[in-house]
């Protein structure tokens, strides 16, 4: 053979590559984060409206209706709105638990998003 070609066939062949997307990143996650936060939106909007027109229908003023509806949705009644910086964990919030079974996540995944849609939340609020 030519000595080239010998040359060329005794270099050794680099390991396997590692595949690069196995493994799930932050930026995969964004559309449930935004899917988490519309949805957490949607149910202080709608538990607001909820409130006011009770207060309403029991002649009392809307707004008290609203702040009560507030405290309905949030830590202290039925674990809606659930934020890390309180201590919570991702399965304590029903919001996380209901976007766990919808996208069939993993608990690191669900704690991820947890974690952004908070910093979403907190953001937002100010």
């Amino acid at each position: 053979m030519i000595p080239i070609v010998n040359s060329m066939l005794s270099i050794p062949l680099p390991e396997p590559i590692p595949p690069l997307l196995a493994t799930a990143t932050e930026a995969e996650y964004g559309p449930i984060v935004l899917t988490g936060v519309l949805l957490t939106l949607v149910v202080i909007y709608i538990t607001s409206k909820l409130g006011g027109e009770l207060s309403k229908r029991l002649d009392l003023p809307p707004v008290l209706g609203e702040l009560v509806g507030g405290v309905v949705v949030g830590v202290s009644a039925l674990h809606l709105l659930m934020f890390p910086e309180n201590g919570a964990l991702a399965t304590d919030s029903v919001i996380m638990t209901i976007l766990q079974a919808i996208g069939n996540l993993s608990p690191e995944a669900v704690t991820s998003i947890f974690q952004s849609q908070s910093e979403v939340i907190s953001v937002l609020a100010e």
